[in-house]
């Protein structure tokens, strides 16, 4: 299956393998993603392997039009949903904005009610749909996004 999108993704985001030697530049993949050019469609957790991944189906919208991605966040622990059913449908399921971090204030409240954990090798992922619609928030150590 050929895993390349070089116009919504550069190719190194998309076809993405947990363990291939970019493992420090989750960052830098995620911001490579043409986020505004994709529209999530579904959302589900999934075991796999004894570990809890949340997994997104994203679809394009432009020149990607049609093409669906499984965007899949790797070992997820904490997952946080707000998001409008209604708003998010009215706005034909776009995405809005993404960020990814090592820190932040979400991360840090986990981390403080969590004294066993202080969650370093985890991400904070967040992905705010268009205006109203909402923002889901996943704490995971990796992500990968595939042509499905």
């Amino acid at each position: 299956m050929d895993t390349s999108c070089s116009s919504c993704c550069s190719s190194s985001a998309v076809g993405y393998q947990v363990g291939d030697s970019m493992n420090e530049d989750v960052v830098e993949r995620f911001a490579k993603i043409k986020w505004s050019n994709m529209s999530l469609i579904s959302m589900r957790t999934e075991r796999r392997e004894g570990l809890d991944d949340f997994v997104a189906e994203i679809v394009g919208l432009y020149s990607e039009i049609g093409t669906k991605f499984e965007l899949r966040f790797v070992d997820a622990t904490y997952l946080r949903l707000d998001v409008d059913f209604a708003f998010k449908r009215c706005s034909a399921d776009a995405i809005d904005s993404t960020r990814c971090r090592s820190e932040s204030p979400w991360k840090k409240s986990l981390t403080e009610l969590n004294p066993y954990d202080n969650f370093a090798s985890y991400w904070h992922f967040e992905i705010g749909l268009v205006p109203k619609g909402g923002t889901i928030n996943i704490l995971a150590k990796d992500f990968t996004m595939l042509e499905a």
